[in-house]
């Protein structure tokens, strides 16, 4: 087998197997752009990002006035998607919490929240 078919058939199952990520991930890729979707029409600055491994989590860029209430707009991220949160400070100015489902909610979220000055 030449290089140049070696590369190319290397390149492919790379490409499968980014896919097969993907595909498996899909669920939780939509609960993210749901979750986003939410939180941009409560009128808060979310989006949903992916990490290198196309892992799912909605970032909340808050511009520096908000950051001062941080804690009264995480409240308020709790009561637009009816859910806790658990966490807190991480590195480089960026809070990481992990979205937990009301008690009562049949749901199972299993992404983050991370939370950003902007």
């Amino acid at each position: 087998m030449s290089l140049y078919a070696e590369l190319v058939r290397h390149a492919a199952d790379q490409y499968r197997s980014q896919l097969d990520a993907l595909y498996a991930r899909q669920h939780i890729i939509q609960q993210a752009d749901r979750i986003a979707g939410l939180l941009s029409k409560a009128g808060l600055p979310a989006r949903a990002q992916a990490d290198e491994q196309f892992m799912p989590y909605v970032e909340l860029s808050l511009a520096e006035e908000l950051l001062s209430m941080r804690q009264a707009v995480l409240s308020y991220v709790c009561n637009v998607l009816e859910c806790h949160l658990e966490g807190g400070a991480g590195a480089g100015g960026r809070d990481c919490y992990r979205i937990l489902p009301a008690a009562d909610s049949p749901e199972q979220i299993r992404l983050m929240l991370v939370v950003t000055g902007s």
